[in-house]
């Protein structure tokens, strides 16, 4: 297993040509693509996918792209996820536009292949700055229903992590979670609050995203070099947690 994620595009277009387009260019940068054929469509995908970038179309016929990215702003749950928007006109008035939105960049229309990747990198490596983190696979203890049980966390930062459950909560939901980290790090107990549920990956496990929300600076510390020493790595090497020590949450 890899260390660094692959990253989920989600690309936003009604025109077919343009998301055909736009999706081999960055297949071939080895991104995991999701589209979707117009904004509301988009939100859809969002809400279930929660992708690590969005890149829509100015003009479209349900909903233009400015407003989808202002829906993802206002949203909690979606409001760090970043938004490059295609506009076929790179007028003061347009860029303004986009910009009050809320995108992190927008690209003119015919959309050229290094133009785009760049912005592409560009701005996902400004958000993995703000939000570094690594595959993993740990085993936690996770209050689900009112029972304690014994589940994977498979993506974690300083910030939250995706549990694997089959009996995800809801978004909004709060629980307790405890979990080991390697070599010698202590153990971390927290509260988080679900922010999504799905999948990670579209043939990945079923699970919820969580944020912590009650973890200390020296916890919080730990979770961060935890992560950044395995993005040093960059090995193929699975990485597994220590023994669970039976701590029982409360």
């Amino acid at each position: 297993m890899s260390n660094v994620e692959t990253k989920r595009i989600l690309l936003v277009d009604d025109a077919r040509i343009s998301l055909l387009l736009s999706e081999t260019f960055l297949t071939r940068k080895s991104f995991e693509i999701f589209t979707a054929g117009g904004g509301r469509e988009a939100l859809s995908l969002i809400a279930t996918h929660q992708p690590d970038l969005v890149i829509v179309d100015l003009y479209m016929p349900d909903m233009d792209g400015d407003l989808v990215c202002r829906q993802l702003k206002q949203d909690p749950v979606t409001a760090a996820i970043p938004v490059i928007i295609l506009t076929a006109s790179g007028d003061t008035e347009t860029e303004q536009r986009c910009l009050e939105a809320g995108c992190s960049a927008f690209v003119v229309k015919p959309v050229k292949k290094e133009t785009l990747l760049q912005a592409v990198e560009r701005t996902l490596q400004i958000a993995q700055r703000k939000h570094v983190r690594a595959q993993v696979e740990l085993e936690c203890q996770v209050q689900l229903n009112q029972e304690t049980c014994v589940s994977r966390i498979l993506s974690l930062s300083q910030k939250g992590a995706f549990i694997a459950t089959e009996t995800p909560l809801q978004p909004g939901e709060e629980s307790e979670i405890y979990f080991s980290l390697p070599g010698g790090r202590p153990a971390i107990a927290t509260t988080v609050s679900v922010k999504w549920i799905g999948r990670m990956t579209s043939s990945g496990p079923l699970g919820m995203g969580v944020e912590f929300t009650a973890v200390d600076h020296r916890e919080r510390v730990s979770i961060q070099d935890y992560v950044e020493d395995l993005l040093e790595e960059g090995s193929e090497l699975q990485v597994r947690g220590g023994d669970l020590p039976g701590r029982e949450l409360r």
